[in-house]
């Protein structure tokens, strides 16, 4: 009788929370594909207490607010307050969701969103995540371990250099290397941080001005989730470019048209290579108002020649 009336005085104080706990048993959206990423790179999954918690910068309350409201999340964000810290009034005040349900965390387990993953991570299987989705997660992974810099190639020059790279365990490095170069010709290269005090951590680089801008267009391409505050930074660095002198337009990268097909996203020479067509026959056909499939399947004409 004891324990019972215990048992009922703490269930009485304790607030009961609900959420839609069947909200990543399949990955069939952008959006959450995205959220995946976002848990993978910035979540933390306690898979002993079934407790998974997502913890952002205060100014990115957008996106937790729109997480909150795609899983019908009942439980109000709660607001970390650092100035109430000693020694930590310097630091960004941040918000956290917090998501208690055993099933959810297993879940996330499933797709590969495991305890202790800052020195187990994997690349996902695309089981896991499909590869037309794999994109979106991948900006995901951006938004919560991705980096954008900035900077003068020479001093007391208005030449600037962006440098792209994305920090994780070495198998997802290695994994998005291979996906950036199979989708845009663009790997990059990996190193170990010297501040790393582990062996699991990797920093991809994915080089300069080319490459940096060129996977950022076809990151945020089309897309309708994103950090606006990583996208600002990137828009930013676009327009430091363009006044530096760095002509985009020439070097064909911002306005190099990519095209989405049977899943995979190319760019129009990758799809001219593949179906035998000439660069200038796909682009016609798009300017006249074909659909992309009519674009890629149909052969292009044989001149006849003159029999004499």
């Amino acid at each position: 009788f004891i324990n019972s009336f215990f048992l009922s005085l703490n269930l009485l104080f304790i607030k009961k929370y609900n959420f839609n706990v069947h909200y990543f048993d399949i990955i069939d959206t952008e959006e959450k594909a995205y959220f995946l990423g976002l848990l993978y790179s910035d979540g933390y999954n306690d898979t002993n207490r079934g407790t998974t918690v997502l913890s952002l910068q205060e100014g990115d309350n957008d996106i937790l607010t729109r997480f909150n409201k795609s899983i019908d999340n009942t439980r109000p964000l709660q607001l970390i307050d650092f100035s109430r810290y000693k020694n930590c009034e310097n630091n960004v005040n941040q918000l956290r969701l917090t998501l208690n349900s055993r099933y959810f965390s297993d879940q996330l387990v499933k797709l590969g969103c495991i305890s202790n993953k800052s020195l187990t991570l994997q690349f996902p299987t695309e089981e896991q995540v499909p590869k037309h989705l794999l994109r979106h997660w991948l900006r995901g992974m951006w938004d919560g371990d991705g980096c954008i810099t900035i900077s003068n190639v020479k001093k007391n020059t208005n030449k600037s250099t962006v440098t792209a790279n994305i920090i994780s365990t070495l198998e997802v490095c290695n994994g998005i290397k291979t996906f950036l170069t199979n989708e845009l010709s663009t790997g990059g290269h990996i190193c170990h941080p010297k501040s790393a005090k582990d062996n699991s951590t990797r920093i991809l680089y994915l080089g300069g001005n080319k490459q940096s801008i060129r996977m950022l267009e076809w990151l945020y391409r089309d897309s309708t989730i994103f950090l606006q505050r990583k996208h600002e930074k990137y828009l930013n660095c676009r327009d430091i470019l363009q006044n530096s002198g760095w002509n985009l337009n020439k070097s064909n990268i911002a306005n190099q048209r990519l095209i989405e097909y049977n899943g995979e996203i190319r760019n129009i020479s990758e799809w001219a290579k593949i179906f035998n067509l000439g660069e200038h026959v796909i682009r016609n056909r798009i300017n006249v108002g074909w659909d992309i499939e009519k674009c890629m399947t149909t052969p292009s004409r044989i001149k006849k020649k003159k029999v004499n």
